[in-house]
């Protein structure tokens, strides 16, 4: 039980920060199943590429997606069937703002709208077609959500950034690994070219990446939009003429001077030569699939597929937080975003990292995950009610993306290219679509170049840096005014439109963001791109510039296509100038600013100098203010790279795994079974290398064995690890020689502590210099025994609690006799003393024998609390991580209530209740208890007798409250979701009268006995410190308040029809109130051990009077040992005090202070 004093408070507090879900989630580390080098979130271009190469380097990596592996979808594969991969099994639909400015809003043409009966409708007011009180949702905003992300989604183009955008990536950190020139480098690892002949410099021919661009056959002689194409050459200067030279011409050239270049250009696409769309799917089904000569898989990538991840797992235990892992919701169609979304709880899950957690949901979800984690803006996550990991108020802002609208025209003819007769009629992928069969064959229309191939570069006037700053494509019958969902209205235009698409790329705007919502992971978070905030002036004149442009190429195009009539932006007729600009801008301005969007997205969590306070990332990707994790997607662009970011998110992940090999090395793995290691990749099956500083193969194999297994991962932190490191520390104490150990058994006022360890760590019997020490110590205990032993019969009596069993002390000696002859013939007076001693016990007065009794009860009622409250750790452990315990209220929880995992919750909460009640109840009297012990006026114990029967009654009320909860019906609690309804509706009252009490009796149990502790004559130190020790209790009236806070905060919102209370954020705080009254019941046994570990000048004041001595018998002992304690007097007698007259009477039976080994017996 001695033993156990000490034990508690350190298991105790060990288990309130292991109850704390981010250390809580390292619990997982130990089970195999689920431990992966590298855990990556998103399977797009950033997620998809970095997971494939740390698995063919030979890193084990779990690739979690929240769609589904869509290959067979037709329209996933075909290029030329872009426009119709937006099917929901495809994408996520995100619902965004351009701005602030609701007026604005009620004028964009494609605004979307939820009608009353559940369907969509776009445009400016559904009013105007009779549908009343419609929901406007946003601008649609679509993403790809399956394997290969947005990638499977998007037009394919691959259009390189300028070098300028790689070196503003680069600039204020320095260093030069994301340089154009480097970046150059990356891309040409990675291309697979096949539509240039092998070797062209700049360019790669056996990388992954397939490209491919539309050949001459894709444009006819016949096809109108020449015409318009060769008006725009002739703007610029060129020959029109050569206009199918310039349309098989590779943007993404070498030439020094290309990002200059204005022109008419080949448009460059992610495809195969047949036009099958090549996305990271390809490739990591491929990587997965592929074997070794064997038959076993070759690279070790795994895939966890239709799993929304929820948030990053972090060790908080150390000074700086480190990622450990991920959690996700398993089943589809998780998010909201998805218009099939599936309201039923999911399966929570979590995957651990030994490495690192690398991030790569995209511009929108990264953010989200990060902030849901507890990463990011500080007022953000507290308003969500989410605990801050790091302070990061950049994560969600800086959002950009490239503004594009068309200009539209009226052409004299049909703008449609001409259609081979000889060919297949293509119904777009319907059932039976004879193009698909003919595609398969290599052979059709979709086995070649849709109708976008093409790219028309220009430099405005409003260009900053001199480079290009817009492109512009050319598609046949038709404009591209912005995304739209699938809805029963006709948006056709007439055959006659001829159009140019424009991307302002660069733009100036950085006002955008992403923020959640809520703290529901399934919510959309909330985005505003805040269109023309920053850099209006620049933007919309370069917008301008571009309008100009388009009007004067309808302007200048021949018959019989042309003159093109400008239909949009929607200038009145007559006032626009030969220069193509409206006389009045207001008109053109307004447009734009109307109908301008945009689906290029970047930039939420973007990378940054130290100086940058809104920079997310370092120059490696790492987040900042934590470990171990990274963000590899668009959003870690500085400012949107280029036209189409797609490209450069692949070099940017590319670049990425190269950064994450390299400090692979420098990175201790987490501990999964024993001994932290680090695996170089290209080694992974040969040696293991200790962490830290990197050491060559050749000295590594020089060391011996036992250095080469030792711990090295000084920051991590695993449940139980502190509790383990104090034995370790005792363990270590006690071997450092009998002088230490003695004196720590002799202050701990336990003869048996003494014996048990001259036996079993006894010096070597013939050394010389050991045995004057062994002889001074064995003579030491002798001398200890014989002061406690014949001292007054009082004293004994309070000495006897700490003694074992007289067959068990007899077995010690006898066998200490038989291993330590010399120590044999001091031990064997010793035993005759010890046997007096226990005669001298059986006529203890009842009053001491009573105040002995509190002493055993005190120590079991907390170890009933400690069972209590571990019991409570593991519910609390197992509820977080399984079944959603703890989480906060939200309607969307209570919308599911129905499910059986609520029920499952409901039992949970049931059992949770009783058990924290009972082990707080247990808590509560052992307290009463440790001060019956330790105090002895009469006036005093009354009282306590009677707070002890409050105590009692208290524990018992409320535990058969909770247990009868529902009344006659108590097994209802066990039934469903109505029953819980019909018989248990009545909790809250219940639960508010137990929060009231409990705060109640906590501040009864702390404060009944300062009366007694002000009266003491003490010194104004030793008095300050023994107040500070009895008010440690004051930590667990303050974690019940603040479980009292949520509960009741949580309760109200609730009305009592909800029947039953779900468990929320207030059992934290019951977990730690139990835990922190535990320390407060033990905490005054840590001291011992404190000084024993930290024996320096620090302590001096907090151990205020403790200091080494020689001599026992002096009166010196009763400064570090007062066993008695007069109110009256500024005085401490020793037992060995001679204490005469009334004063003796006195003090004895009514005003003692008795400070044994569990009452701080060395603060006074």
């Amino acid at each position: 039980m001695k033993f156990l004093r000490v034990l508690l408070p350190l298991s105790a507090a060990q288990l309130v920060v292991s109850a704390r879900a981010p250390c809580a989630a390292s619990k997982e580390i130990a089970n195999k199943t689920n431990i992966y080098d590298y855990v990556v979130t998103g399977s797009g271009p950033g997620g998809g590429t970095i997971a494939v190469n740390l698995a063919r380097a030979g890193h084990s990596v779990l690739l979690i997606e929240a769609g589904g592996d869509e290959s067979d979808d037709i329209f996933s594969q075909i290029l030329s069937l872009g426009q119709m991969s937006l099917s929901p099994s495809l994408s996520w639909s995100f619902y965004v703002k351009h701005d602030d400015d609701l007026e604005r809003a009620k004028r964009y043409n494609l605004m979307v709208w939820r009608l009353k009966n559940g369907e969509l409708w776009v445009g400016q007011d559904p009013a105007v077609e009779g549908h009343r009180d419609a929901e406007r949702l946003g601008v649609y905003y679509p993403r790809g959500a399956t394997l290969g992300g947005s990638a499977i989604v998007n037009a394919a183009a691959t259009f390189l950034p300028s070098n300028s955008d790689w070196d503003y990536f680069d600039k204020g950190v320095g260093d030069g690994i994301w340089s154009g020139k480097e970046m150059r480098r990356v891309f040409e690892k990675i291309e697979h070219n096949n539509y240039l002949e092998a070797g062209t410099p700049g360019h790669g021919f056996n990388g992954w990446l397939q490209t491919i661009i539309a050949d001459r056959s894709v444009y006819p002689s016949a096809s109108p939009r020449l015409k318009i194409l060769q008006a725009a050459l002739r703007l610029l200067g060129k020959d029109p003429s050569k206009v199918i030279d310039y349309l098989v011409t590779d943007p993404n050239n070498l030439d020094p001077n290309r990002d200059k270049e204005e022109g008419l250009f080949a448009l460059p696409f992610h495809g195969t030569r047949t036009w099958k769309r090549f996305s990271p799917r390809d490739r990591i089904l491929a990587t997965r699939n592929e074997t070794s000569t064997n038959g076993t898989l070759k690279y070790p990538l795994n895939l966890q597929l239709q799993s929304l991840t929820t948030k990053v797992l972090f060790d908080t235990c150390g000074d700086k937080p480190k990622a450990i892992g991920v959690e996700y919701l398993e089943g589809a169609s998780m998010y909201k975003g998805d218009t099939r979304y599936n309201a039923t709880m999911g399966k929570i899950g979590q995957a651990f990292a030994r490495k690192e957690v690398i991030v790569a949901g995209g511009t929108f979800n990264s953010p989200q995950i990060l902030q849901l984690s507890g990463v990011g803006p500080r007022e953000l996550l507290q308003k969500h009610n989410i605990t801050v990991v790091a302070d990061l108020p950049g994560v969600g802002r800086n959002l950009q993306d490239n503004y594009e609208m068309p200009v539209v025209g009226l052409a004299k003819t049909a703008m449609a290219d001409p259609v081979d007769p000889s060919e297949p009629n293509c119904t777009f992928g319907a059932p039976r679509d004879p193009c698909v069969d003919a595609w398969k064959k290599g052979e059709g229309p979709y086995a070649r170049a849709g109708g976008n191939g093409l790219c028309m570069l220009l430099k405005t006037n409003h260009s900053a840096d001199g480079e290009r700053d817009v492109l512009m494509f050319s598609t046949p019958g038709g404009a591209f005014r912005g995304f739209k969902p699938n809805t029963n209205q006709n948006f056709g235009m007439p055959p006659e439109t001829a159009s140019w698409s424009t991307v302002k790329m660069h733009p100036h705007n950085t006002a955008g963001f992403v923020q959640i919502r809520s703290s529901n992971p399934r919510d959309t978070p909330e985005i505003n791109f805040m269109y023309f905030a920053e850099g209006a002036e620049t933007d919309m004149g370069a917008i301008l510039d571009t309008v100009s442009f388009g009007r004067r190429s309808f302007f200048g195009t021949e018959t019989p296509v042309g003159p093109v009539e400008s239909r949009e932006p929607p200038c009145p007729k007559g006032d626009i100038g030969d220069d193509g600009y409206c006389r009045d801008s207001a008109p053109d301005t307004q447009w734009i600013q109307d109908q301008v969007f945009g689906h290029h997205p970047t930039s939420t969590c973007s990378v940054g100098p130290d100086s940058n306070p809104l920079a997310v990332l370092d120059t490696r990707l790492r987040v900042r203010g934590v470990q171990r994790l990274r963000v590899v997607d668009a959003s870690a662009f500085p400012r949107i790279p280029g036209a189409f970011p797609a490209v450069s998110t692949f070099m940017l992940s590319e670049k990425a795994s190269q950064l994450v090999l390299e400090d692979a090395r420098d990175l201790c793995s987490v501990p999964s079974a024993s001994t932290a290691t680090c695996v170089s990749p290209s080694q992974s099956h040969t040696h293991v290398a200790p962490c830290g500083p990197r050491m060559p193969l050749e000295r590594l194999e020089r060391q011996p064995q036992r250095e080469r297994a030792s711990p090295c991962c000084h920051g991590w932190r695993w449940p139980g690890s502190t509790f383990l490191m104090c034995l370790l520390r005792v363990s270590f104490l006690f071997r450092q020689g009998r002088n230490r150990l003695s004196e720590v058994a002799v202050e701990r006022q336990d003869i048996e502590l003494v014996l048990a360890l001259l036996k079993t760590n006894p010096m070597p019997s013939a050394n010389s210099t050991t045995r004057p020490i062994r002889d001074r110590h064995a003579r030491e205990a002798d001398e200890w025994a014989s002061t406690e032993l014949d001292g007054n019969h009082a004293a004994s009596c309070a000495l006897a609690s700490a003694c074992r069993p007289a067959e068990v002390r007899s077995r010690t000696l006898s066998d200490n006799s038989e291993a330590e002859p010399e120590i044999a013939g001091r031990t064997s007076s010793l035993a005759s003393k010890q046997a007096n001693f226990k005669a001298s016990v059986t006529t203890c007065p009842a009053e001491e024998r009573l105040r002995l009794l509190a002493h055993v009860l005190q120590n079991w009622t907390v170890l009933v609390a400690f069972i209590g409250g571990t019991s409570l750790s593991i519910m609390e452990i197992y509820g977080v991580a399984v079944n959603g315990f703890a989480v906060p209220l939200n309607a969307t929880f209570l919308a599911e209530r129905q499910s059986e995992r609520l029920i499952l919750v409901q039992h949970m909460e049931y059992a949770f209740v009783i058990i924290g009640i009972f082990s707080v109840g247990m808590i509560k009297l052992s307290v009463s208890l440790l001060y019956w012990h330790i105090f002895s006026p009469v006036r005093f114990r009354k009282c306590l007798m009677v707070w002890i029967a409050v105590i009692i009654a208290w524990t018992i009320t409320f535990v058969l409250g909770e247990l009868l909860e529902c009344g006659v019906h108590p097994l209802k609690v066990f039934g469903t979701v109505k029953d819980l309804d019909t018989y248990c509706k009545h909790r809250h009252g219940i639960g508010y009268a137990l929060k009231a009490s409990d705060i109640a009796t906590d501040l009864g149990t702390l404060l009944i006995p300062l009366p007694l502790i002000f009266q003491m004559r003490l010194p104004a130190v030793k008095k300050c410190l023994v107040t500070l020790t009895f008010l440690l209790g004051a930590l667990a009236v303050g974690a019940s308040v603040a479980s009292a806070y949520i509960y009741i905060s949580s309760t109200l919102k609730l009305s009592h029809e909800d029947g039953i209370i779900l468990v929320t954020a207030y059992s934290i705080w019951n977990l730690v109130e139990v835990h922190v009254g535990i320390i407060a019941a033990c905490g005054m046994t840590l001291r011992p051990i404190l000084v024993r570990i930290f024996p320096t000048e620090h302590f001096v004041i907090l151990c205020y009077s403790w200091r080494p001595h020689s001599s026992r018998k002096t009166s010196d002992r009763a400064q570090v040992f007062p066993s008695f304690v007069n109110p009256e007097s500024d005085r401490s007698f020793s037992n060995n005090d001679t204490v005469r007259g009334e004063s003796q009477k006195e003090e004895y039976p009514g005003q003692r202070m008795n400070f044994e080994t569990s009452a701080i017996p060395e603060v006074v």
